[in-house]
């Protein structure tokens, strides 16, 4: 497997991949965008020429804000996410960095638990953040 980039050639892998397994997946459009946008990042996971998982994240002053992570429900449970996760904090440390956040919703406890396993903590509550669930607001400093 390999972590790399979004470039052209994936963004068609990358938002079959998020519509598999998101709610509020990005489009096509948006995921393309990220390839050229300096205070992007937008990470892919491939399995030979399969994008099997995803995760994107903007950078502000010295913040990222993790916006989504997917893994194909077939490549689950093989550390792809964190592989991702691992990445994008790499970046954002190079990035001057000095916090990363996310918010996962409340009853995702496979996510939760990878987040803190990663070392995020919970600092807030976003209520009816996700199609009116509620969601945890994660940060980790850097």
């Amino acid at each position: 497997m390999i972590i790399k980039r979004l470039d052209a050639p994936s963004t068609e892998g990358a938002y079959l991949c998020e519509k598999a397994c998101l709610d509020e997946a990005w489009s096509l459009s948006d995921i393309a965008a990220m390839v050229d946008r300096e205070d992007a990042v937008y990470l892919v996971a491939l399995y030979g020429d399969t994008v099997c998982g995803t995760l994107g994240a903007l950078i502000v002053l010295d913040e990222m804000q993790i916006t989504n992570v997917a893994t194909l429900p077939q490549f689950r449970r093989r550390g792809i996410a964190g592989e991702l996760l691992q990445e994008a904090l790499l970046t954002a440390k190079g990035e001057g960095c000095t916090a990363a956040f996310l918010e996962v919703e409340t009853a995702n406890a496979p996510a939760i638990a990878l987040y803190q396993k990663y070392g995020f903590a919970s600092v807030g509550l976003r209520k009816g953040f996700y199609k009116g669930k509620d969601a945890y607001i994660f940060k980790k400093q850097l």
